[in-house]
């Protein structure tokens, strides 16, 4: 072969090796894309699924605060009833002070005692209290809730 065959002959080696080169380069550069590709789309199928999983879940999030709030509103609404129906008596037995003359009849069950005379409540019906007088244990009775309020014992240097 001539020295410009030869030179001819390698150019075309070295012109079908880069081709080669380009395309497995290519080849690799389309295999890393679709690769990618494929991890992308599974990538916003997960990223979907979480989409929809935070609006399931702030979706539930609000039904509970609703439940939550319709509940405090049952709660409060309770407590008024109770209130209403249970005035703010202490639990017997306990002591109590008459705040008022209380103007019962013994004969039928009820107590008469002074006002400021403190009392002993050893029972209680709704409003009432069944108990007796700290000075008259003998004479026992019923009497309002209403018609006492707490015992203090600083008032009776107790």
């Amino acid at each position: 072969m001539s020295a410009p065959d030869e030179d001819k002959h390698k150019v075309l080696k070295d012109l079908a090796q880069a081709r080669l080169r380009s395309f497995q380069l290519e080849n690799q550069l389309l295999s890393t894309f679709f690769s990618e590709t494929e991890d992308l789309k599974k990538a916003k199928e997960e990223l979907s699924a979480a989409g929809q999983r935070l609006a399931e879940l702030e979706g539930e999030l609000e039904e509970r605060r609703l439940a939550e709030e319709e509940l405090k509103a049952e709660v409060a609404r309770l407590k008024s009833l109770k209130l209403k129906v249970e005035p703010a008596c202490g639990k017997p037995p306990c002591f109590r002070t008459a705040s008022e003359e209380i103007q019962g009849d013994p004969s039928s069950g009820y107590l008469r005692a002074a006002a400021e005379t403190v009392l002993v409540a050893t029972h209680l019906v709704d409003t009432y209290y069944y108990g007796y007088a700290l000075n008259q244990p003998e004479s026992t009775g019923w009497f309002l809730c209403s018609q006492t309020r707490d015992f203090v014992r600083a008032e009776f240097g107790v």
